[in-house]
């Protein structure tokens, strides 16, 4: 997981900001009248691969173990980098400038990146610290699993950063 930790992200967060960037210049290379954030919010919603298409295409075709378990963890971060992408994009639209939306964007991903791993972090150590006094409740453990990303989302929102990601 480790060695593969690299090429999903570029993956997922790569190629989905480079997706959005080529879509918005073409768009607005051809439509001009389209101002270039916009174009830019067209290209990140349309930025992350399907899953259900990538799911589908590893049935039909032979893919490689490791190619298989990329692609699974890219699956995983790139809808969140597309939101985050078109959340930067709809900003600049609305702000009119891409450096305001920049620093935004930045801190909304990065600072949500990193709350993710800490209460990630956290939410081990419950459970590590519930099994090791003897419960291993079945309701328990799904109750948490069912209620942890939704109150991640709830303090990343608190935080003004990404719950997504």
């Amino acid at each position: 997981a480790g060695r593969e930790r690299q090429p999903v992200l570029s993956l997922a967060i790569g190629l989905v900001v480079a997706t959005t960037l080529v879509i918005g210049f073409l768009l607005h290379a051809f439509v001009p009248s389209i101002p270039l954030a916009a174009a830019f919010a067209l290209g990140a919603a349309l930025g992350p691969t399907d899953a259900v298409a990538v799911s589908s295409l590893s049935k039909s075709v032979d893919i490689p173990k490791r190619q298989a378990s990329m692609l699974k963890g890219e699956l995983l971060l790139n809808d969140a980098s597309g939101i985050v992408s078109f959340q930067f994009a709809i900003s600049a639209v609305i702000t009119g400038t891409l450096v305001n939306a920049s620093v935004d964007f930045l801190v909304e991903f990065v600072g949500g990146l990193l709350l993710g791993v800490v209460l990630g972090l956290i939410g081990n150590g419950v459970v590590r610290r519930a099994r090791s006094i003897g419960v291993e409740n079945t309701n328990f453990h799904v109750l948490f699993e069912v209620l942890i990303p939704f109150l991640i989302y709830l303090v990343a929102d608190v935080c003004h950063v990404s719950g997504v990601i």
